[in-house]
């Protein structure tokens, strides 16, 4: 598992980002994370009961993470679309670190999901 500094950069949808991270050496490396081991309700859907939940998931990532913010993330390989999977880590203000991957389950917004 590699443990990396990031900044968020935009929020797709309820389980992905597009991340800019420090790769070291003054590299910044800017791609598309999926949160591992996480699975949130579709955007693209006629169903609006999913789409209200998909858009509710989103919101709440985006108040967790919104773009700018300072992020830590952990990754060891990429998922079957090519897209890394990360856990994403926040300071709680207390010098901790929330794992907002089992944030989003615990609220609710997102379910376990095992690839």
């Amino acid at each position: 598992m590699y443990t990396f500094k990031a900044e968020v950069v935009r929020v797709i949808d309820g389980d992905s980002l597009w991340l800019k991270v420090d790769v070291g050496f003054r590299m910044t490396y800017t791609d598309n994370f999926r949160l591992a081991r996480i699975n949130t309700p579709e955007l693209r859907t006629k169903d609006e009961a999913v789409k209200e939940k998909a858009y509710a998931a989103k919101a709440r990532l985006e108040q967790l993470a919104p773009p700018g913010t300072g992020v830590v993330i952990q990754t060891a390989k990429a998922g079957k679309y090519g897209r890394w999977l990360a856990e994403l880590l926040v300071p709680d203000g207390d010098g901790n670190q929330v794992n907002i991957n089992d944030l989003l389950v615990e609220e609710g917004h997102a379910v376990p999901y095992m690839v």
